[in-house]
């Protein structure tokens, strides 16, 4: 499953850049949660799981975790690819370890561990690398559209970690998997199809077969699949191991986005991802052996 699940993480976003070539982000985010969440209910009867009813008394907390974590977070990610390589966008998001950490320790008042600040400086200058076209090092040169697809990595990442800390409330709920996960994206839908809504746009849609793959792919492979895959290995393996998946799943999106985008690997561009990759195995190897000391103690 782990491995499935970083194939369809790694491959699934190129499908976001034919998404946005035929409707607005915020629209294509709305479609593609809307189908996600309804079938996920409807695998969950399928599956025979006891059905819950809605938590209405934690509606508060659902609406919160569904703008942030699904709504927002999953706009940015889309406009950020209007803006950069599928693949860049999908590296940048394998640092929410970083901003996650540095949110729950100023949430819970706990002292910022050196290991995250380090990771942090490393991680941010090797993104910055990334985003460079020239393949040498004596000329970085970063456009001004180029900045903006970081400024929307940035805000996804930020909206990303609210929706991680309000998460950890909604673990209590009495919720499987599969409906937690379906709440969540519906209640990201409802939200943003109000916004979008509101502002008087039309809904619109295709038949042709490129839009409707890639949505369905979107919709079932990616916030279906993977999204219940990951919170399964959380509970399966915990955080540390569980996050790995952060860490490889970009590997793969950065070669498809060389193979069908004709992202260039250039010098900067290696280094950049080489730093990125390695950062987040400093976090990961740093809490297993902190884990493994306490243990022996």
């Amino acid at each position: 499953m782990f491995v499935f699940s970083l194939l369809f993480a790694g491959s699934s976003w190129i499908f976001v850049r034919i998404q946005v070539q035929y409707v607005p982000a915020d629209l294509a985010v709305f479609y593609r949660f809307l189908i996600s969440g309804l079938g996920l209910l409807l695998f969950s009867k399928f599956k025979g799981e006891k059905f819950q009813k809605f938590p209405v008394a934690n509606l508060p907390w659902l609406a919160a975790f569904g703008i942030t974590f699904y709504y927002l977070n999953t706009w940015c990610c889309y406009k950020a690819v209007d803006y950069l390589p599928s693949g860049i966008v999908a590296m940048g998001l394998s640092l929410l370890m970083i901003p996650s950490s540095l949110l729950d320790s100023f949430w819970n008042k706990k002292p910022v561990q050196k290991t995250i600040l380090v990771s942090g400086c490393l991680s941010l200058i090797g993104l910055l690398f990334a985003l460079d076209n020239n393949n040498t090092f004596s000329k970085i040169e970063i456009s001004t559209r180029e900045m903006v697809g970081f400024s929307f990595i940035l805000m996804c990442l930020s909206f990303a970690s609210v929706g991680s800390l309000l998460s950890v409330h909604l673990k209590k709920l009495p919720l499987t998997v599969i409906q937690g996960t379906a709440y969540g994206l519906l209640t990201g839908a409802f939200f943003n199809g109000l916004v979008y809504f509101l502002s008087g746009r039309s809904f619109l849609w295709f038949w042709e077969p490129e839009f409707l793959i890639s949505l369905f792919y979107l919709s079932f492979f990616l916030s279906g699949f993977v999204f219940v895959s990951y919170n399964l290995f959380l509970q399966a393996w915990g955080v540390g191991k569980a996050n790995y998946f952060f860490v490889l799943a970009p590997v793969i999106a950065m070669n498809v986005s060389a193979l069908f985008e004709g992202m260039e690997w250039t010098l900067p561009r290696i280094f950049g991802t080489t730093l990125v990759i390695s950062s987040g195995l400093i976090i990961l190897k740093a809490t297993a052996i902190k884990q493994f000391f306490k243990r022996v103690s």
